[in-house]
């Protein structure tokens, strides 16, 4: 039985976030100073505000100008949506908008100051003039979600429901399988855990795995220095790519029933029907030289034993 319970967190992001009017700036080749809204949190870190700024820059300069302001004005009812560390290298752009690439140790994607910074710098830059999105990359590589999927161009409406539904947080029963004692199958052991801004269950699952198992008596199917590389599903199959450790620092249990212990524990879930297992992005793999990755697998309840 597949179970799970959601408990919201209200908060009031959703209203601060719909809220003030936007200036849009313009390049004004006669050099003349640009105003434009500066987007920053409040003090309750539920929300943003603004206030205007002026502008001597144009083009990327201007940009390089704002983003300067963001990270390093005083604000007297909040403080900076900028996390620490995280500096602006340069632009780039694109179609309709432009591409900023940052540099630093990003936080953790879906977590309050995370969401708080996109929304404070997507709305901040769509106010340029031929700005109607941007994308955000980090350390040259494009941004994505707890899952590996690529974020991509963020908008005005892109935080309109979406951050407010990012911030809420589920409590979700998950059913996880572990090798019994015995070592001869599968047991299940039920745990409960909190979800919240953009982790997928699936996510959870994984990391929960890694983690290795709450009941005395069950055995660890993963090293816990196995790298969750991507997790995401499509048409009901999992994709899951582990780094090398996954093969490196196999455990000396039957790897069969560490297929089946992942396997079992993914396809709880309603969306997911199978399994493929990629290691560092390649399907061409094999696991003690019997076990082959090329193609999905399927659910065995078999293996699991009763006890």
């Amino acid at each position: 039985m597949k179970r799970t319970m959601c408990v919201l967190l209200t908060l009031l992001l959703m209203a601060t976030l719909l809220v003030g009017c936007q200036a849009e700036s313009s390049s004004d080749a006669s050099g003349e100073t640009e105003t434009t809204l500066v987007y920053y949190c409040n003090a309750a870190d539920t929300g943003l505000l603004s206030t205007p700024c002026s502008l001597s820059e144009t083009g990327e300069a201007a940009i390089q100008e704002i983003y300067s302001i963001m990270q390093s004005r005083q604000f007297t009812d909040g403080h900076s949506a900028v996390p620490e560390g995280i500096t602006l290298n340069h632009v780039a752009w694109q179609e309709n908008g432009v591409a900023v690439y940052l540099t630093g140790t990003y936080p953790d994607v879906g977590t309050v100051e995370e969401i708080l910074f996109r929304a404070a710098l997507t709305k901040t830059l769509i106010q340029f003039q031929d700005v109607e999105g941007i994308s955000i990359y980090v350390n040259e590589e494009p941004l994505t979600d707890v899952s590996g999927v690529e974020i991509g161009v963020m908008r005005e409406d892109s935080f309109l429901t979406d951050v407010s539904a990012s911030l809420d947080e589920e409590e979700l029963e998950l059913t996880l399988y572990f090798i019994n004692e015995a070592g001869d199958g599968l047991a299940a052991e039920t745990v409960e855990v909190i979800r919240s801004g953009e982790q997928t269950a699936e996510a959870l699952i994984m990391e929960q795995l890694i983690a290795g198992p709450q009941e005395t008596g069950h055995q660890a199917v993963l090293s816990v220095n196995t790298g969750l590389l991507s997790v995401q599903v499509k048409d009901k199959i999992c994709y899951v790519n582990l780094d090398s450790v996954f093969l490196d620092e196999a455990l000396s249990v039957d790897q069969n029933l560490v297929v089946y212990a992942i396997v079992n524990s993914l396809t709880e879930l309603d969306d997911v029907d199978m399994v493929q297992f990629t290691v560092d992005g390649s399907a061409d793999v094999t696991l003690e030289d019997t076990i082959f990755f090329a193609s999905p697998f399927e659910r065995n309840m078999e293996l699991v034993k009763e006890e």
